[in-house]
């Protein structure tokens, strides 16, 4: 073992006994290969991330860049005795990953962060663009400290993941989830100045700031499907309403022949001609029988369209009990509406199908009695 930690220099062995006997520390090959008591001394590199520290304070004190993100490795703290390497590692091994971890996540997930602070340390700024005020950067410097650790030791940082992880080509809620991320971090932490006590804050109540977190979220995306179902409503009555008016709209020319068959008939009066009354009552007869298919098919699209009616408005009312009050009164208003719509251009059809063949019979029965 000796041999390994001279050979591997991660620290220098200046004093080597076995069984009593000196051994020269420069001809490590020339030593026993084994003894019945063995004394030495060793000196760990200060310059190594892979070192032996007294406590966390010299640990952290020792130019490593935790409080960059960059979790050190192979190095052991005394007073602890906790290896980093360890199989069931000490809580404090653990509590320094998730430092490190939380830093650099959460340098992924800022707008910007300056890793040339002369603090030795990342100075993150957030920036909350949906803030009423002025907009301005909060800046969070990532100073880890012993308390950091500390409380590094309890939180769960799975909220960073996902944030850091997704990406915007397979999250269609990206931008919003980050948007909603940083006006939770201005909001948790009191607005934009910048405090030299931000990051120990925001870990220290980390549970509490998740859940607000997960709070703004949720009355996001409630605000954004109550504005979606909103949307849909309107889109739904606009549309419905607008098949209604098209049904008639289609036919408003072709439903002028209704009163110049009646026209038609002033002449059939005044006809002393058989023959000319008989082709004046086929011709009414012809124009009502044309209007009256042209009606008939009109009534037969508008029985279709209020079959999708009704499942437009069977499938808004299935989502009501999840809606705002105002709402569920804008959609018993619309279907109010349609419904009254409906009656009237369903007697409206009917009328003008009867209408359709008026000129006929009063031609034809003026006919037979003349």
């Amino acid at each position: 073992m000796i041999d390994e930690i001279a050979t591997s220099g991660s620290a220098v062995v200046d004093h080597l006994t076995v069984d009593g006997v000196s051994v020269d520390t420069d001809y490590m090959e020339d030593a026993p290969s084994q003894g019945c008591e063995i004394s030495f001394r060793i000196h760990t590199h200060s310059q190594s991330l892979s070192t032996f520290h007294q406590n966390l304070t010299a640990l952290l004190a020792s130019g490593s860049e935790i409080s960059r993100g960059v979790c050190p490795s192979q190095y052991y703290i005394v007073g602890l005795d906790a290896y980093s390497e360890d199989i069931e590692p000490h809580w404090a091994v653990e509590a320094i990953s998730t430092a490190c971890k939380a830093v650099s996540l959460l340098a992924k997930v800022a707008h910007y962060h300056d890793s040339k602070s002369e603090t030795g340390c990342l100075q993150l700024v957030f920036v909350d663009a949906g803030s009423a005020q002025s907009i301005k950067p909060l800046l969070i410097n990532t100073v880890v400290s012993e308390e950091i650790i500390s409380i590094c030791r309890d939180i769960d940082i799975t909220l960073l993941e996902q944030l850091a992880q997704a990406a915007p080509e397979s999250d269609p809620h990206y931008a919003s989830r980050r948007g909603v991320f940083y006006a939770t971090v201005s909001e948790f932490l009191g607005g934009p100045s910048a405090k030299e006590d931000s990051f120990k804050r925001l870990l220290s109540g980390w549970t509490k700031f998740s859940e607000l977190f997960q709070a703004n979220l949720n009355t996001y995306f409630s605000g954004f499907a109550f504005h979606k179902a909103k949307r849909e409503v309107a889109e739904a009555e606009f549309d419905i309403a607008s098949q209604y008016s098209k049904i008639l709209g289609d036919i408003t020319g072709k439903l002028l022949a209704i009163p110049v068959s009646f026209a038609a008939l002033i002449a059939l009066s005044k006809s002393d001609d058989l023959l000319e009354s008989i082709f004046l009552v086929l011709g009414l007869t012809f124009a009502s029988l044309v209007i009256s298919g042209i009606v008939h098919n009109q009534r037969r699209h508008f029985s279709l369209i209020k079959q999708a009616k009704n499942i437009v408005i069977d499938s808004i009312d299935g989502k009501t009990d999840s809606y705002p009050e105002d709402l569920r009164v804008s959609i018993e208003k619309m279907k109010t509406f349609l419904k009254v719509d409906e009656c009237r251009l369903q007697w409206t059809l009917a009328a003008l199908q009867i209408l359709a063949w008026i000129p006929a019979l009063i031609g034809t029965a003026y006919l037979y009695y003349a």
